[in-house]
């Protein structure tokens, strides 16, 4: 079936139970002449079935949708019957959906995941389940997927590793003040005075994400080289840039740290 004929089946199904509910069933009569599309999503399908007594969502499941048989002793308890309401007639996300929603790069859950992506020292003793590339594929709409997932366990690899060589040359710590602070530097990584979101765009239609978001960050590069700040001078639109936040450890700074800092700070060293 095609996602239009999924979706067709799915508003049948469910005119079908809001037909029964005007005629049988006076509790859910809001129910029964609501759109359905502000109710066959979970959280609204769960508050409208809650107005039914046990008894009532009882009869409903094994008797008049016959979801389940009556006889079975989950039945007894309310929020079983009603997870099976909604587990049948919500709205089911497609595959194409899905994908459509996953970002094109990673998020901090996947990108420490070793089951996922494995770290540099993989020894090569278990199998890895990432998607093979060769001619024993369903359909195109399978290939290209086996490739969507190949790119994003790939650029996961590459930024953990970016990620990985950067930060630690920050030497993060917490100062006396409970507040982050850096002791060292990097070429590819630098600490921002600021940010705020200035701009967020409502979803386009069909969708329910922002059509955009604008945002500012100001940094300073004043303490590097000429040829770093060149480079971080030369970035343009459309190029990626990750924001992270580093949670340091509280280690207070040892004499020759501190008496190093102090020097930094009155040379007008900062990062």
């Amino acid at each position: 079936m095609t996602d239009d004929e999924v979706l067709q089946a799915h508003y049948e199904r469910f005119q079908a139970f809001q037909l029964l509910s005007f005629k049988k069933i006076p509790k859910l009569k809001e129910l029964a002449l609501a759109n359905i599309g502000s109710i066959h999503k979970r959280a609204d399908l769960s508050k409208k079935l809650s107005v039914l007594s046990p008894d009532e969502l009882r009869d409903l499941v094994c008797n008049k949708l016959k979801l389940i048989s009556k006889s079975d002793p989950w039945t007894e308890r309310v929020d079983f019957l009603i997870e099976v309401m909604v587990s049948f007639f919500e709205k089911q996300q497609s595959q194409k959906e899905a994908i459509n929603a996953l970002p094109l790069y990673p998020n901090e859950q996947i990108m420490w995941d070793e089951s996922l992506v494995p770290s540099i020292n993989y020894s090569g003793e278990g199998c890895l389940t990432l998607p093979k590339l060769n001619l024993q594929f369903l359909t195109l709409h399978d290939y290209l997927l086996r490739n969507f997932n190949l790119f994003r366990l790939e650029s996961t690899y590459e930024i953990r590793e970016d990620i990985q060589e950067a930060v630690p040359h920050l030497l993060a710590y917490t100062n006396n003040e409970g507040q982050p602070a850096f002791r060292g530097w990097s070429r590819m990584a630098v600490p921002i005075k600021e940010f705020k979101i200035t701009e967020v765009k409502q979803p386009n239609i069909g969708e329910v994400k922002p059509a955009s978001v604008t945002a500012e960050v100001t940094f300073s590069i004043s303490s590097y080289r000429t040829q770093i700040r060149s480079e971080w001078n030369a970035l343009k639109e459309h190029d990626v840039l990750f924001l992270l936040c580093i949670r340091p450890s509280f280690e207070p700074l040892s004499a020759d740290e501190a008496a190093m800092h102090r020097s930094h700070k009155n040379s007008d060293f900062s990062l």
